[in-house]
């Protein structure tokens, strides 16, 4: 468990830079890895109390930010958008697929599927 952490740290670290890079950081994939190691501290050490979790997850968030924004000298607006573009597309995929599912849900129910002779 511990080594597909390990393993996941690096992952989203590399997946981050890209976007990092897209917005115009340029200090290389060890800058972007400090700043995703260092803002997910909070939320890793104090995210799982109950009701207050959400703070710490928060400030994950607003440390990673400013750690991007001064590790790759880049404005807090480019930092934000850095975290904010993947979010976005993860979304989108998302709904796109729950909706894929849906409409072939849909499809099967008016179709009458497994009926041998139509829908009930």
């Amino acid at each position: 468990m511990y080594i597909a952490m390990v393993i996941l740290i690096f992952v989203a670290a590399a997946i981050s830079h890209i976007f990092v890079y897209l917005v115009g950081g340029r200090q290389g994939y060890g800058r972007t890895f400090q700043a995703s190691t260092y803002g997910s501290t909070p939320g890793v050490l104090l995210g799982w109390i109950p009701l207050i979790g959400i703070i710490f997850f928060i400030w994950s968030i607003y440390t990673y930010i400013c750690g991007i924004s001064v590790l790759h000298k880049m404005s807090m607006g480019r930092a934000f958008l850095s975290w904010l573009i993947p979010l976005i597309i993860a979304a989108v995929v998302t709904f796109a697929i729950a909706g894929a599912a849906i409409l072939a849900i849909a499809g099967l129910a008016s179709a009458g599927a497994g009926y041998p002779y139509g829908a009930i």
